[in-house]
């Protein structure tokens, strides 16, 4: 089991997130995110362990420590072959928030993903995953219907498992 430190949108974005998951769904292009579990986020971190006790009280005292900022889902992008997704703006409001983010979360995580290091990190929301060669142009254009730049917030944040998928905890920014 993995665990994964996940942002969460306002709910008229992440309907319209949903929207674009039902469409690949219905078109049966790559991953069923929803079906798997998953609910529309931008990680801010992931691992191989966590003491999910210990690390608890630290998430709800970071989520009080920040309020919901808005951000800006601007592009379409596909990751190595099969993972689609929407891009945010990295603003200001989002790589401080991951930056303060990470310091706490590399001293309780174990074996922490490089991929989401403060000056690696792509973030984004997934939209499907495992999309084979010939199913990517049909997911990209069912993406592109989204119309951008999706304008939001980011208002909760959650630790989650994933393999299998769960949000252990959840918490308002505040």
């Amino acid at each position: 089991m993995g665990y994964s430190v996940e942002m969460y949108f306002d709910p008229e974005t992440e309907a319209q997130i949903q929207a674009v998951w039902d469409a690949l769904a219905e078109a049966k292009l790559g991953d069923d995110m929803g079906a798997l579990g998953f609910h529309p986020h931008v990680s801010l971190g992931l691992c191989e362990d966590l003491d999910e006790k210990t690390f608890r009280p630290l998430l709800e005292t970071f989520a009080e420590a920040h309020l919901p900022f808005e951000m800006t889902l601007s592009m379409v992008g596909l990751f190595p072959g099969d993972v689609l997704f929407l891009g945010p703006v990295m603003d200001a409001a989002l790589l401080k928030t991951h930056t303060a983010f990470s310091k706490m979360f590399r001293r309780h995580a174990k074996e922490p993903s490089p991929l989401y290091f403060v000056g690696r990190w792509v973030p984004h929301c997934t939209l499907t995953m495992n999309l084979r060669p010939d199913e990517r142009g049909g997911a990209v254009n069912i993406a592109l219907d989204v119309a951008l730049p999706l304008k939001g917030k980011f208002e909760r944040i959650s630790l989650s498992t994933y393999k299998p998928v769960a949000s252990r905890y959840r918490f308002l920014l505040s």
